[in-house]
């Protein structure tokens, strides 16, 4: 049986072991995480107990070649979890592709062979703002919830400071749809 959601622990794992089959065919490799992994290593996403949360994957914002897909499947198969557990899926979503230069990064360290990047709060904000806003008629259950515990890790309790905050401000005139809904969620300031 494959493991589908995954600790932080897994991820560093399968990380590891990507990296010594990288390392032995010379390759290095950038990832440019986003999603609930990337919300993972801010610790942002926890379950209902408060602990850190899971993620099935590692959505990154790169193109991978033939031999590098083929090792990050080897590494899934090894570890008994999803063979795409690093996919690069989000470059091709109407939500992430008009803004990917807008995108904020953190350089992260421990691997030889991988580049690891983890998007920033206020990028992980934009881009789930973007998810709920052009998801159709039901937005996903895990967007809405991710961009509510963003909102409340940088400390937004009212639709004003939702307004005023630098990382929030432009969600009322750009994303009406979003805006609606944290509406919606946030006490209003009297």
């Amino acid at each position: 049986m494959v493991k589908i959601k995954l600790t932080i622990e897994d991820f560093e794992e399968a990380y590891k072991k990507l990296n010594e089959k990288l390392k032995a065919e010379n390759i290095t490799i950038d990832v440019k995480a986003i999603g609930g992994y990337a919300m993972m290593i801010h610790g942002i996403r926890k379950d209902a107990n408060g602990n850190l949360g899971m993620s099935e994957d590692t959505d990154s914002l790169v193109r991978y070649t033939d031999r590098v897909l083929e090792l990050i499947s080897e590494v899934g198969n090894e570890l008994g979890i999803l063979d795409d557990w690093l996919n690069n899926v989000p470059l091709d979503l109407v939500e992430v592709a008009p803004v990917m230069k807008k995108l904020h990064w953190k350089k992260m360290s421990g691997y030889s062979n991988i580049n690891m990047y983890v998007a920033e709060v206020d990028s992980l904000i934009l881009l789930k703002t973007r998810a709920i806003e052009m998801a159709g008629l039901i937005p996903r259950k895990t967007d809405k919830n991710d961009l509510m515990n963003l909102i409340k890790f940088i400390r937004i309790e009212t639709i004003d400071e939702l307004n005023k905050n630098k990382s929030t401000g432009y969600i009322k005139d750009k994303y009406p749809r979003c805006y609606e809904f944290l509406s919606n969620l946030l006490q209003i300031k009297d």
